[in-house]
């Protein structure tokens, strides 16, 4: 039995966290690190989306009328969007905290690790 629920429809941040979780036990410190920076990277890209976010809110604010939204199809494709990139982060944030709490309980892991290669 997985301990993922992979009913409905993939999202990022699942497949991130199902192959980290199922490959952490290979990975040596360094690696360890590498992926605990992906908090870095997660920051950068909601800073990202809250600029573009701003930028399209002072857009349709505007009397400027460019055509962008006025058509439903291309407010909805924007949400869309919008919501994949914030499950991706979501994806990075998770990764990049259980990699973290692996370097700082290495001792936790060690018994779990050895349980799943004795399977």
């Amino acid at each position: 039995m997985s301990e993922f629920n992979f009913a409905g429809a993939p999202q990022i941040s699942t497949a991130l966290e199902i192959l980290f979780q199922r490959h952490a036990h290979t990975l040596n410190q360094e690696e360890l690190r590498w992926f605990a920076g992906l908090s870095d990277v997660a920051e950068f890209n909601v800073q990202q989306l809250k600029d573009i976010c701003e930028s399209i809110g002072c857009a349709v604010q505007s009397e400027n009328k460019s055509g962008t939204f006025e058509s439903k199809d291309g407010v909805t494709a924007l949400a869309w969007m919008v919501k994949n990139q914030l499950d991706a982060v979501q994806g990075l944030i998770v990764v990049s905290s259980a990699a973290t709490d692996r370097l700082l309980h290495p001792e936790h892991y060690e018994r779990i690790d050895r349980a799943r290669i004795s399977k």
